[in-house]
């Protein structure tokens, strides 16, 4: 196993082909681990982070090399797979991180600060590939840590905590158990289109996202990336507990079953209405749920649908 360490200054540290140790130290490091299964320490500092091959400034792509003075960016859907599979332990330090886990059942601690952090594969985006979008299958372990974090699971059946601060949390494709933590949390849900990242959720028990600890008049629930892209469309109905109606906007309703609360909505269609004006069925079931632990009578301010 080899053992990298920076200085206080700000490095770049590449892991071998094997295990290694990346410790970064202060200062804005960028940090990535290569193959096999990595321990990755960013230290004090507003650190890049990859658990996998992150591509550097400048680097060979598919597509060509890196613009110069560009830096890797984090994924919206969009990107080319770099890397093989590692099992990383990152632990991102102080600072405002950006950290991007890599493709195989990472741990991820991020810190104090506000961090972006990314269970999905190491990806590079480029504006010339508009469309297409990746998500790995790993399973990951998020936790953002003190400060306003985003986390983002990818694909694989995720753990996501936000911890203290206003966090948003997206699970990504998989079965994935959200923790907002204290503070004002938004879980973010929608489906791949015009390149957008993917935050599925199913239907039935194992199927659908969890959210352990949602709490009213703080959190909320955002399911704009079910809404219609098309302009002029019906806008999104909140029906409490009543059944769903017919209508091409996006609908939501909870019930309660047991001691936990299930948000069921219907996706409205992406291009909104059909332009020959056929009349909307009433849905025979809901296109996902989200199981929210405990009882909520929820409320329209606890989403945001448009």
């Amino acid at each position: 196993m080899a053992w990298i360490t920076g200085t206080q200054a700000a490095d770049t540290l590449l892991g071998t082909a094997g295990q290694d140790v990346l410790i970064g130290r202060g200062a804005a490091d960028f940090l990535s681990g290569g193959e096999e299964d990595d321990i990755i320490l960013g230290g004090a500092g507003d650190d890049t982070i990859g658990g996998d091959n992150l591509p550097l400034p400048g680097s060979v792509s598919p597509w060509g090399p890196t613009p110069p003075g560009e830096t890797p960016e984090f994924p919206s859907g969009r990107g080319a797979f770099l890397g093989k599979v590692g099992n990383n332990l990152i632990l991102a330090g102080g600072g405002d991180d950006s950290v991007v886990a890599g493709f195989g059942a990472d741990t991820v601690l991020g810190g104090s600060g506000n961090d972006t952090i990314e269970g999905y594969g190491a990806v590079y985006l480029y504006s010339r590939v508009p469309n297409a979008w990746i998500n790995t299958d790993g399973p990951d372990l998020l936790h953002g840590g003190p400060g306003d974090d985003l986390l983002r699971g990818g694909g694989g059946d995720d753990r996501l905590h936000g911890g203290r601060g206003n966090d948003t949390l997206v699970g990504g494709v998989g079965v994935d158990t959200l923790v907002g933590g204290p503070g004002g949390d938004v879980f973010a849900f929608g489906r791949p289109y015009a390149g957008q990242f993917v935050a599925e959720t199913g239907v039935g028990p194992g199927q659908r996202d969890v959210i352990l600890d949602f709490e009213q008049h703080q959190d909320r629930i955002d399911l704009t990336g079910f809404a219609s892209l098309a302009a002029g469309q019906a806008a999104p109905l909140f029906l409490g507990t009543q059944p769903f109606v017919a209508s091409w906007a996006l609908q939501v309703r909870y019930a309660i079953e047991g001691d936990r609360t299930l948000v069921q909505f219907v996706a409205a269609p992406i291009g909104g209405a059909p332009e020959d004006g056929t009349p909307p069925p009433v849905p025979d079931g809901p296109t996902g749920e989200i199981e929210l632990s405990g009882i909520h009578h929820l409320r329209a301010a606890d989403f945001i649908l448009a």
